[in-house]
């Protein structure tokens, strides 16, 4: 069993400890316990949602398998009923009405194409301090390998992915 180390309250796999505070963080002007204290927080606010969710799970679960079991949903010759299972998963909440879809390459190339830094453009609360600490040091290593999108000339996205 992988070895543990305490961070905060919880309990971090050691190879992934070392990675992070021997790899990742070194050169970003982190310090580690700002990290995992911001780790601490970011699974403190998550965890309750997180968890209201997987009991959603297993409600869905729970309803879907009584579905399955109860003989009187199956049609003739134990045949399956693809609209009356649609209807059925529709009416608990499984399935519901489709959303406009999400571009991701249209947010990216919005990004690509502001003429500002995002940092300054889309500020990120106090709160996340430590993220925007990371986004600059990563700015700040976009800036030095000679490619920084929100400069005001045409950038190619491919040139600056290499």
């Amino acid at each position: 069993m992988n070895k543990r180390v305490m961070k905060h309250g919880y309990k971090v796999a050691e190879s992934l400890y070392n990675f992070v505070e021997h790899e990742v963080l070194p050169g970003t002007g982190i310090d580690a316990e700002d990290f995992w204290l911001a780790m601490a927080n970011l699974f403190n606010e998550f965890t309750p949602k997180n968890q209201q969710l997987l009991a959603i799970r297993r409600e869905f679960q729970a309803k879907i398998d009584a579905w399955h079991l109860d003989s009187s949903n199956q049609g003739s010759s134990n045949s399956f009923n693809q609209q009356k299972y649609q209807q059925f998963l529709t009416e608990i909440g499984y399935i519901v009405e489709e959303k406009e879809d999400f571009d991701v390459d249209d947010v990216e190339q919005r990004l690509i194409a502001t003429q500002d830094d995002p940092l300054e453009e889309y500020p990120l609360p106090e709160k996340h301090n430590m993220y925007r600490r990371l986004a600059i040091s990563l700015r700040e290593h976009v800036s030095q390998a000679g490619a920084v999108p929100w400069q005001k000339f045409p950038v190619d996205i491919n040139e600056i992915i290499k």
